[in-house]
């Protein structure tokens, strides 16, 4: 008895079926993906790099409200320190407008409240 394969064990030119070869290119092109990637990567490390590595722009806010957008080429030294003094206490006009929404949420909230009570105690009257 001879045991036969289901299998074919080789074309007769010696190709692999057409499966491989799709497997084959696939595998060459994901190289190429994977080094881009890579190159892409680095670039991106070295663009942010080079962006924390920069001193920041200066917004100056006034008493109103508005603001002014400042390069940092057009401050001078003694406007940089005074931001840097200032820069753990908070503007005027921040505490206002946190104040200000504070205060409005505190009330809204107690009003509603109370004609919750008021209306709780008259159905249950």
């Amino acid at each position: 008895m001879s045991l036969i394969s289901s299998r074919k064990i080789a074309r007769p030119n010696g190709a692999l079926p057409a499966i491989w070869s799709a497997f084959a290119q696939q595998a060459a092109w994901k190289d190429w993906v994977i080094a881009a990637l890579l190159i892409l990567n680095a670039v991106t490390v070295v663009a942010s790099a080079r962006l924390v590595a920069r001193g920041p722009d200066v917004v100056v806010v006034g008493p109103d409200g508005k603001s002014t957008y400042l390069p940092r080429s057009v401050t001078s030294a003694a406007l940089l320190d005074f931001i840097a003094e200032q820069k753990q206490q908070p503007s005027d006009v921040t505490v206002v407008h946190f104040t200000r929404d504070f205060v409005r949420l505190l009330l809204r909230e107690l009003i509603h409240d109370r004609r919750d009570l008021v209306g709780g105690s008259l159905h249950d009257g």
